[in-house]
This record gives C-alpha cells, structure tokens and sequence, in this order.
C-alpha cells in the first residue's frame, strides 16, 4: 500500500520579551533585517518552530524537498480601527532541528500595539523591492508579491524551494510572551503522473505543460481561502501566461514554449515494469480555468509514450476536469493523474495531441486532487481510496460529523468501528458517513476504519 501524505505545516511562534527592554518605534530598512547576533534596545526575541508531516509520500517531491527553507520572513501589521498596515520585517536563514522539527529566530522591535503576523518563505527577492512601503495597507502589499518561473521548476540538485505563505488568525501585541500557531500553504500545485500499466502496454516517456502561468501570487486573496483550503485561484494583476498560439497550419513550426518534462532514469524512482511515474518534477501557478469552453485555452498536459512495444512515442491530451468542466490549478493541492488504461496509439505530435479535444484522446486517466490541508487518498495498483478528513470532533452530542469517501475499486468500500452503537450512531448515504454522538466521553481518541479492498484509511474521533 502506498500511503499519501498530508504535508501542510503547523507553524508556533513563541514571542520572549526581555523585561530591561525600551520601547521603540517600528522601522523598516530597505534590506530586511536578519535574525541571530545581540539584541539591541528595544529588540524582542521571536522564536519559531516549524513542525513537518513525519510519513513518507509518494505523489509529491519528498517532505525534505517539499519542506525545505532557504529563508523565511515575518512581516508584522499593525491592526487599528479595522486597518492592517505594514509596521515592520524580520528574515532569517538560519535554521536548528529540533528533533524533527526547525526552529529559527529573528529580532522584532517591541510595542504595545497589536500586530498581525505574516510569514513569507523561499521569497525574499519577491519581498525586498516592496520592504520600504511602511504603513501601506496589508490588502495592497501583499498582492504585490510575486513568484515568477518561467520555466520548469528546478527540482535537481540546485532544487528552488517552494515559496510558502501563513497569517495569524489572532492579533497582539509585541511586548509579552505569547505563542501564535499559523499553517503554511505553499502557492503553487504539485502535479505528478502515474501509469498503472505494464510497460509492455504503456511506456511513459514525457509530458508537457500548455497555456502555464509564469507568475503567480505568494499570498492568496483571503476569499479565496477556505479551512485552509484554496478554493478559487488568487492571479497576479497581470498573469503571465505562455499561451498556445491557436491552432495553425500544419506545417507551421512545432510550439516551442511548452514545457517539457521527462522520466526519471536514475534513482529511487526510477520507472519498472509495473510502477511508471513522473513525478517530483511539475510545479505549477495557480490558474484559472478558460472563461469559455475552449480547450485551446486550458492549461493541460500532453502526455508521451509508446504503446503496445511500438519504438515510437506518441502524445495524448490531459485535462484538468470535473464532472466535464474545465478546472482552475489551485496552490497547495496536488494532482495525481494515474493512467488506468491507453486503447491505442496517440497523435504523432505534442502540438496536434493539444490541438484535439481531450474527449478525442485514446487515454483513459483518474485525476485525484486534494489540498494538501486535508487528507490524501491512499492508491494500489488500479485503485484509489480517498477520504476528506483523517480527524473529526466529536466534543458534544450537538456535534453531528460527516465523511465524503470516494473509491474506484470495484467493490466500493466498507466501514467498520469497535465503537459500540449505544455510544456512536453511524448512518451511510451514498459516499458519505454521517457520525451522530450519544456519549462522546466515550469515543475520543476512538478510530472508524475505511477499506476499498486491500485499501485502508482511519479517522480517528477527536475530543
């Protein structure tokens, strides 16, 4: 069984206020100040622990790829009467592991004034042109920063660190101590490409991306951001997109700015005969779904290899669709595209395969996303099990929980608990379970297991 991994992180922030400390107005310079050294007057130590997922991961770049700080930067708000104004930055580099877990500490000015906390990480050339606007409003800073890639995303040695962005949900003041729990989101979309077929039948060669974004925003609009769920894309002012440039002669020249990806050959992943995958490799801006339905506007993928043994590699369209409907990239979601079947041969081109609606395709998928805030579905082989939550609270009988589950396995899926039915009523209607409390001091910390065949997913009851 592969197992998935939720890999949001729980960020604590510990302010610790020296008492002989003078209060200080706020400052801003135009390099950001950086952490360690002595403290000056008026300076207050804040320490971070960052805490990462502990289980392995297989449809996304591993958890120390995934994780991994070149730097990260608090901004602190100033919150009155309603306004948040940008009062003051602090960066650092350097980072202490604690057992699992980082710990980093920079040097904020002390006041009684209440600040809200925003954490920037993997961009600090994003965040160094705009460090001397001091007052200006956080709902126009923050739309300012922006990532940029214009090509694919250097995931090898030199691997570029996924820019990430959190805020504190609670406000305070910078003068006592005080400890602020913020979650981490990364702003940009994982998508990795799986074939469950043999290589006899399918050989995965390469893929590629059309109609991407170059740029995106680091911090999303806050609407857009649900339970710390992306549910509409947050688009620079002016996005930068590599469009297709329409469907052309043939005999035109081959579309030259899609962005090419290949197999792994060497290492831990390397494709066998019954495990192919691209995977660690396609990082992508959000985008948003073409306004109408036409598919020369979507970003999608082109999908190469070689069916049936033949030495030549052809192409198949892939897109990003719900129930029919074009979908948006959204940041902190991963997309698995699992290739259940190929019925023939592919069009002789990238170009052409993109041209052709994906309906026309000889390539069967399952595309399984989720937010890297809730929890990822488990796959074997051919099937899947996905589950929308790992934790449910259950503290009162007025608290009545419900579980999506969704499954390809022919069978469907299964439940079973040791929870006895005069503590916990559990009802199933279709793919959803709905959990009703009748003594919830008797369930806590209790599991419900989810199985799809050799499939199994638990969901434990929280108090």
């Amino acid at each position: 069984m592969v197992h998935l991994i939720n890999n949001y992180m729980k960020v604590g922030l510990a302010y610790y206020i020296l008492l002989s400390l003078l209060i200080l107005g706020s400052c801003v310079q135009s390099e950001i100040p950086t952490g360690g050294g002595e403290l000056k007057k008026g300076d207050v130590e804040a320490d971070f622990v960052i805490s990462f997922s502990k289980e392995p991961s297989t449809y996304a770049l591993n958890n120390t790829k995934e994780g991994e700080l070149k730097e990260v930067t608090v901004l602190a708000f100033k919150v009155s009467g309603g306004s948040e104004t940008f009062a003051q930055a602090a960066s650092t580099n350097e980072f202490i592991m604690v057992g699992e877990d980082k710990q980093f500490t920079v040097k904020l000015k002390k006041t009684t004034d209440s600040h809200r906390f925003v954490l920037i990480a993997n961009a600090n050339s994003s965040i160094a042109q705009h460090i001397n606007t001091l007052g200006v409003e956080k709902d126009v800073l923050l739309p300012k920063l922006i990532a940029e890639n214009t090509g694919k995303w250097d995931t090898g040695i030199n691997f570029k660190p996924l820019p990430m962005w959190g805020e504190s949900s609670t406000t305070h003041p910078i003068e006592k101590s005080l400890s602020i729990s913020v979650s981490m989101l990364r702003a940009v979309a994982s998508v990795d490409i799986v074939s469950n077929l043999s290589i006899t039948k399918f050989k995965l060669k390469e893929a590629y991306v059309y109609n991407r974004y170059t740029n995106g925003r680091i911090a999303p609009i806050s609407a857009n951001i649900t339970n710390l769920i992306a549910t509409a894309p947050s688009l620079p002012a002016i996005p930068n997109i590599i469009t297709y440039p329409g469907a052309l002669p043939t005999d035109r020249a081959p579309y030259n700015d899609a962005c090419k990806y290949k197999e792994l050959t060497t290492g831990l992943y390397k494709p066998t005969a019954y495990l192919q995958e691209l995977v660690y490799q396609i990082y992508l801006h959000e985008a948003a779904a073409p306004a109408t339905d036409n598919h020369l506007e979507a970003t999608c993928l082109v999908i190469g290899g070689k069916f049936n043994g033949s030495q030549t590699t052809t192409y198949y369209r892939v897109d990003f669709l719900d129930n029919g409907a074009y979908e948006p990239i959204l940041r902190n979601h991963k997309y698995a595209i699992i290739i259940s079947d190929v019925l023939g041969e592919g069009y002789s081109t990238p170009d052409e395969a993109f041209e052709q609606n994906n309906k026309d395709q000889n390539m069967k998928v399952i595309i399984v996303s989720w937010s890297d805030s809730e929890m990822p579905p488990v796959q074997m082989g051919d099937y899947y099990l996905n589950i929308d939550k790992s934790i449910i609270t259950l503290a009162s009988t007025a608290n009545i929980g419900k579980i999506n589950i969704n499954t390809d396995y022919y069978d469907g899926w299964n439940y079973s608990t040791t929870i006895p039915a005069t503590d916990l009523t559990i009802s199933r209607s279709g793919n959803t379970l709905t959990l009703t409390p009748l003594n919830p001091g008797n369930i806590n910390r209790r599991l419900i297991e989810i199985t799809a065949g050799n499939l199994t997913k638990e969901i434990m009851i929280n108090p």
